[in-house]
């Protein structure tokens, strides 16, 4: 179940420019599926420690942003 856009995220790779949609929800059943494998090449649940692992670039981390309450920042990723 979707609570809220978390953030939206841009990086340019070599051979691609990705947009990056992250979704604060919660697990209620069912399982998880890529629905176009043409657009989407990943989709993963993951908890609030492992964000904090892979989100560095988010100023002051995950979880203060969840705090705070922001809704969708937009950050360009340059590493």
């Amino acid at each position: 179940e979707i609570e809220n856009i978390f953030a939206i995220n841009e990086k340019f790779f070599p051979h691609a420019h990705a947009v990056i949609f992250t979704f604060v929800a919660r697990i209620v059943g069912g399982g998880i599926s890529i629905q176009d494998q043409n657009e989407i090449t990943d989709i993963s649940w993951i908890n609030i420690k492992e964000a904090e692992k892979i989100m560095f670039y988010f100023p002051n981390g995950v979880q203060n942003l969840l705090k705070k309450g922001v809704a969708a920042p937009y950050y360009f990723q340059t590493k």
